[in-house]
């Protein structure tokens, strides 16, 4: 269900001065008959594992694959999936792959809403509701930012931002360590606050990170004109 355009991607790319696209069909990357892959148990027993199960075991064997396909001396992740993120830098580390994953802040669109293909299926009151996602992770930003510390405060935020948006059907809010995307009831290191929603037909999510020894929030970084998912020229 994700919109794809990989002639539009392959552009960009070169627009931005790539030299090579890593683009292999499914039959490369899913071969007949497969029997190995790279399982994580009990990973991330809660967010997207519980919405999405098998999910982070076909993240890991894809990305195992294309690390080995490329080897990269870098890899750049965003920080929306945030739980890939964690899963990545683990499996990277654990399994001694010659390479650095990089975490990316979130880049949204002007209104805040956190960029995402997915955002190309939003009508156009669907796309002001779901604005309201990020402007309740905004909002309990706020709340850790004036040293609040306890998860269960840090969710009500969220919580109330959004009572009153009929429109948005709230799945999970959860806070959770940045390092290992464990549950966690009190950001003591480096965290994320995590939110996912559907708007319409459409099933969203979002984060904010928290690093409570600096006391500072990670928002994200917004684009200042139109995103290219719309037609615009502006990608990052």
């Amino acid at each position: 269900s994700y919109p794809a355009d990989l002639p539009r991607d392959t552009r960009l790319a070169a627009d931005a001065g790539a030299d090579v696209v890593f683009a292999p069909s499914a039959d490369e990357m899913y071969p007949a008959g497969r029997t190995v892959g790279v399982t994580v148990p009990g990973f991330g027993d809660a967010m997207e594992a519980t919405s999405r199960p098998g999910h982070f075991d076909g993240v890991a064997t894809v990305v195992a694959k294309l690390f080995d396909g490329i080897q990269p001396d870098l890899a750049f992740f965003g920080r929306k999936d945030a739980q890939q993120l964690a899963l990545v830098t683990m499996m990277a580390a654990d399994m001694a792959m010659p390479v650095e994953v990089v975490g990316c802040s979130i880049v949204r669109e002007p209104d805040g809403l956190a960029l995402s293909s997915r955002n190309t299926r939003l009508s156009g009151q669907a796309h002001a509701d779901a604005v309201y996602i990020s402007g309740a992770l905004f909002a309990a930003s706020e709340v850790f930012s004036s040293g609040e510390r306890n998860a269960i405060v840090l969710k009500a935020a969220v919580r109330e931002f959004l009572a009153g948006v009929s429109s948005i059907d709230l799945e999970y809010v959860e806070v959770a360590d940045a390092g290992s995307a464990g549950i966690i009831d009190e950001v003591t290191a480096e965290s994320f606050l995590a939110v996912a929603a559907t708007v319409g037909d459409v099933r969203l999510i979002d984060n904010v990170f928290l690093d409570p020894r600096a006391g500072s929030v990670d928002v994200g970084e917004r684009v200042e004109t139109r995103s290219v998912l719309y037609g615009g020229g502006t990608c990052c």
